[in-house]
């Protein structure tokens, strides 16, 4: 019965040794969020930019129909002089036509026509100082 006193038991508690350290562990999950989060802030400006394009193009085309519509007047307008050469109003409707698409020369050349004709014509005065501004 000796023999069984003497011998030794065991420690009932275990130590838990880890293998990893809390930071290394703490850093992977740190590295996936830093790349969540810039992959969602180039996701929100891939998109973001996808809508400025879109209304980019809808005023594009939107501009495009009106200057077909401005072509088409023009050219109402252009055979109305023709008609009626020595008309005033209809001069400075051809100009200020032709300027609104762009072609200062020649909203000039119909604005200097229309002040032959009739030099204290507000209107043709109007837009001839705005062309002249322009320039």
């Amino acid at each position: 019965m000796k023999e069984k006193a003497t011998q030794q038991k065991s420690p009932s508690f275990y130590r838990f040794i880890t293998e990893y350290s809390l930071l290394p562990s703490f850093m992977h999950y740190y590295k996936i969020l830093v790349a969540a989060l810039f992959i969602g802030v180039i996701s929100f400006g891939i998109i973001r930019q996808s809508f400025l394009l879109y209304d980019n193009v809808v005023q594009v085309a939107q501009f495009k129909k009106e200057r077909v519509v401005l072509v088409k007047e023009l050219a109402y307008w252009q055979q109305q002089s023709e008609a009626y050469p020595n008309h005033r109003d209809i001069l400075v409707r051809v100009g200020a036509l032709q300027y609104q698409l762009g072609d200062n020369g020649s909203a000039q050349l119909s604005i200097a026509k229309a002040l032959q004709l009739d030099p204290n014509f507000i209107p043709a005065q109007q837009l001839a100082e705005r062309i002249k501004q322009q320039e």
